[in-house]
């Protein structure tokens, strides 16, 4: 490990802090901070191949089933939390249909997948493609299964879905 300053080391995932006795392990990801900044190691979301994350994490997909129709959630989550009008646009980057889902459709990945163990969610807020007003939109909370009108300005998770 190299030490970037004084008593604060860059982990594979995170830095930790040596505060007295006790060891604080922070996750970059966490707090909305870039992992892929460059410090001279290895990152989190360093691909093990030559494709990018955004291309891994929409390879396979998982089936969910909404109104009667088959609908395709990535396998993993969009590498950074962003705000509601960046997530519209980098869903839509991945080509292949695939853009935020609807509060039926994340209704149902809580239902059909989280509460099966699958997908490995993120515990808070997840976009979804609906909005409220004009500066907010619903947020799904996969802890409390919650929906709630967040700022649109707000960075959070986004898990995109396609129709196949």
């Amino acid at each position: 490990m190299r030490l970037n300053k004084p008593y604060q080391t860059r982990l594979n995932c995170g830095y930790v802090w040596i505060i007295g006795v006790y060891f604080l392990l922070i996750s970059p990801t966490l707090y909305g901070f870039d992992p892929n900044h460059n410090t001279g190691s290895p990152h989190c979301y360093e691909p093990k191949n030559d494709s990018s994350p955004i291309d891994t994490l929409t390879k396979f997909g998982l089936t969910i089933q909404v109104n009667g129709q088959n609908i395709v959630v990535a396998d993993e989550d969009l590498p950074t939390r962003v705000d509601w009008k960046k997530a519209q646009t980098m869903c839509g980057q991945l080509g292949n249909g695939w853009r935020l889902p609807s509060n039926d459709e994340l209704d149902a990945m809580y239902n059909q997948l989280h509460l099966q163990g699958q997908g490995n969610f993120y515990p808070l807020g997840y976009w979804s493609n609906q909005e409220v007003d004009a500066t907010n939109a619903w947020v799904m909370y996969f802890l409390s299964r919650e929906k709630h009108p967040t700022r649109k300005l707000m960075p959070i998770k986004v898990r995109p879905v396609r129709t196949p």
